[in-house]
C-alpha cells in the first residue's frame, strides 16, 4: 500500500530504474535522503551471477546508452541478508526486481524478498533483451505466460506485485491485459529496447536514454487506456528517457503515475545525482528548468586507436606499455583498455605518452602479456576525480600502486615511499629510480612492513597520497592520522570491481559511493564508513 500513499501525496514521485546506479544497499542508504521517493533495486536471481565481460555498455550517440550487463547478481541468500538491515524513511519505498525463468522460480524468490527484507513490491523482470535462456523478454513477449508469473507470485506474498514489460512487441496492451487479469498491483514500462552493438561484449543489448522516449510514451499511452478499461487501480510506473521536467509531464500526460530515472545518472557522482535530484522536484514544483543542467549527454565514452610503441619487461609479472598518443588524464585517473574484444580499467602512469604499468593477476592481462611493440588497441577515458598536490605531500605506494605518485611527480615535488612485497619486483625500483623526478625510498625485500616502518619514522607530512594493498593503504591511514595528518589530507586512491567507468553500474559500490564515479581518489574521512580494509565486491556484487 506504501506505494499507492506516495502516488496520492506526490503529484510526481520519482523511482531509480532497476540495474542503474541505486544496485546495492549501501548505495540506497547514501541516497535514501535524496529527492527519490522510490527506491528500485537490480534484478535478482536465485543463484549469484557474474554477468557479461566488459564492455557491458557503450554509447553510439549523445544520450543513449546500449547496455547488457548479464544480470549481474549476488543471489537471493546474499541479496537478502544484505538488504535485511536497510531501513528507509517511512516516506520512502522499497521495490526489489526479480529474474527467473519459471513462475514457480519467481514466487519462491518474492517470497524470500517478503519474508528478509522490508520491500514494498517485487518486479518482475520479465522484458530483458539480453537475458539468456528461458528468461527476460522470451517468456513476457506471450500473454499466457506473463500471466502465470504475476498469478504465481501474487499467490505466494502479500506486498505488491509488478509486471516489468517489454517494448519489443507489437502490442504490449496485450501484455498489460494479462498481467492485469492476473492480479497485477502495478505496471512498469518500458524495460530497454532491443538492440545489437559490436562494441558491447555481448552483442545483443538494449537502448536506453532519450533514444527510446518516443517509444516509451508510446507503450505507457497504450497501456493508460488498457488499464482504464479493466477498471482496476492499478498504477503505472513509466521508464524509457526520462531526465527532465518535460520528460516526466510528457509521461503524466500520457498516462504514468511514477516516473523512472535510470540512464540519465550515467556520469553524475553522489554530489551532482543530490543536487540534479533536487533541482528536478524544484522544476516540477515551480515550472522550472534548472536540472536540464545537470544531465551529462556525452559521456566519453568513444574509442581512440592507439598503438603499441615499447613494452618494458621489468619482472615476470610486470610490464609497462607505453603508446604513441597522449592523453588528458590526471593523477589517479583511469582508462578502459580494449583488446577489441574485452576491456580492462587500468591506472594512467603518464599521460604524454600514454604509460600504463600492468601486473599479470587474470585472463584479461595474461593475454597483455602476449601483446608486441606494433599492436593496435583502443583506449576510452580518462574517468574518475584525481589527486590534489598539496606542499610536502609524501605519497606511500605498494607494486602497481606507484602509477598516480609516478604521474604526481612530473610537475610535484613528491617523496615517494615504494614497498615491493616480491623480491622478483626490485628491476621496478631500479626501473622507477631513473624516471621519476624526486627521491624515491624503495624496500625491495618482501616484507611489506618494512616500508610502513620506514614512512611512520619520516618526519611529519602535510599531506599523504597513497595506493596499493588495501591493508597497506589502510595502515598508512593510521599512522598519518596518528602523526597529525589531517583525514581530509590523506588521500587514498582505491580499486573496486569496476564495469562500466560512468557510475550507471553500481559494481564498484565503496559503501554506497561508486568508486569509478565518486573516486577512485578519496579522502580518509569520506572512507571511514564504508567498510575500506574490511571488504570487497565481487563480480557478481557479492561483499567477499
Amino acid at each position: 500500500m506504501k506505494l499507492r500513499d506516495i502516488i496520492m501525496r506526490e503529484t510526481f514521485p520519482l523511482v531509480s530504474n532497476s540495474g542503474t546506479a541505486t544496485t546495492t544497499a549501501d548505495i540506497i542508504n547514501r541516497w535514501k535522503d535524496f529527492s527519490l521517493d522510490i527506491f528500485t533495486t537490480k534484478s535478482i536471481s536465485s543463484k549469484p551471477r557474474g554477468g557479461y565481460k566488459e564492455p557491458i555498455v557503450a554509447q553510439p550517440y549523445p544520450g543513449e546508452l546500449n547496455n547488457a550487463v548479464g544480470l549481474a547478481n549476488p543471489g537471493i541468500e546474499e541479496f537478502s541478508s544484505e538488504f535485511s538491515s536497510l531501513e528507509l524513511p517511512e516516506n520512502k519505498a522499497l521495490i526489489v526486481s526479480l529474474i527467473a525463468g519459471t513462475p514457480e522460480e519467481f514466487a519462491d524468490l518474492a517470497k524470500q524478498v517478503a519474508e528478509y527484507t522490508t520491500a514494498d513490491a517485487v518486479e518482475l523482470n520479465i522484458s530483458c533483451p539480453h537475458a539468456k535462456g528461458d528468461e527476460g523478454m522470451k517468456i513476457g513477449k506471450n500473454a499466457r505466460t506473463v500471466a502465470e508469473c504475476v498469478q504465481a507470485v501474487k499467490d505466494a506474498v502479500g506486498i505488491d506485485v509488478i509486471a516489468k514489460l517489454t517494448p519489443n512487441v507489437p502490442n504490449i496492451g496485450e501484455l498489460a491485459r494479462a498481467a492485469i487479469e492476473a492480479g497485477a498491483d502495478g505496471i512498469t514500462a518500458i524495460n530497454t529496447v532491443a538492440t545489437t552493438n559490436a562494441h558491447v561484449s555481448n552483442f545483443n543489448c538494449g537502448r536506453s536514454g532519450k533514444a527510446i522516449k518516443e517509444r516509451g510514451l508510446q507503450c505507457v499511452h497504450e497501456i493508460s487506456e488498457v488499464i482504464k478499461s479493466c477498471g482496476r487501480n492499478v498504477y503505472l510506473i513509466a521508464n524509457g528517457g526520462i531526465a527532465t521536467a518535460e520528460d516526466v509531464i510528457s509521461y503524466k500526460r500520457a498516462g504514468a503515475d511514477i516516473f523512472g530515472l535510470g540512464t540519465v545518472f550515467a556520469g553524475m557522482d553522489t554530489k551532482t545525482a543530490f543536487k540534479y535530484l533536487k533541482a528536478l522536484k524544484e522544476d516540477l514544483r515551480d515550472e522550472t528548468r534548472n536540472a536540464n543542467a545537470f544531465v551529462k549527454d556525452d559521456l566519453n565514452m568513444q574509442y581512440r586507436e592507439v598503438k603499441i610503441l615499447a613494452i618494458e619487461k621489468i619482472s615476470p609479472s610486470l610490464r609497462v606499455f607505453t603508446f604513441d598518443q597522449s592523453i588528458d588524464a590526471l593523477p589517479g585517473q583511469f582508462v578502459f583498455l580494449y583488446d577489441g574484444k574485452n576491456e580492462k580499467p587500468l591506472s594512467v602512469m603518464d599521460n604524454d605518452p600514454l604509460m600504463l604499468i600492468v601486473r599479470k593477476v587474470g585472463d584479461y592481462t595474461r593475454e597483455m602479456f602476449e601483446w608486441n611493440v606494433g599492436d593496435k588497441k583502443y583506449v576510452r577515458g580518462p574517468y574518475g576525480n584525481s589527486v590534489k598536490f598539496q606542499d610536502k605531500t609524501v605519497a606511500v605506494v605498494g607494486g602497481c600502486g606507484v602509477a598516480p605518485a609516478y604521474l604526481l611527480s612530473k610537475n610535484h615535488k613528491v617523496l615517494t615511499f615504494l614497498g615491493l612485497s616480491d623480491k622478483k619486483d626490485a628491476p621496478f625500483g631500479d626501473y622507477l629510480q631513473k624516471q621519476m623526478k624526486f627521491l624515491l625510498v624503495r624496500t625491495d625485500d618482501g616484507k611489506p612492513g618494512k616500508i610502513l616502518e620506514a614512512f611512520s619514522e619520516f618526519a611529519e607530512p602535510s599531506a599523504v597520497v597513497t595506493c596499493g594493498p588495501e591493508q597497506m593503504m589502510k595502515r598508512v591511514v593510521e599512522i598519518s592520522s596518528k602523526n597529525g595528518v589531517p583525514l581530509n589530507d590523506i588521500q587514498v586512491v582505491v580499486e573496486r570491481y569496476c564495469k562500466c567507468g560512468i557510475g550507471i553500474c553500481g559494481s564498484c559500490d565503496l559503501g554506497g559511493y561508486r568508486s569509478c564515479i565518486d573516486g577512485p581518489v578519496f579522502t580518509a574521512d569520506q572512507l571511514r564508513d564504508t567498510g575500506f580494509g574490511m571488504h570487497k565486491r565481487d563480480n557478481c556484487g557479492k561483499r567477499i
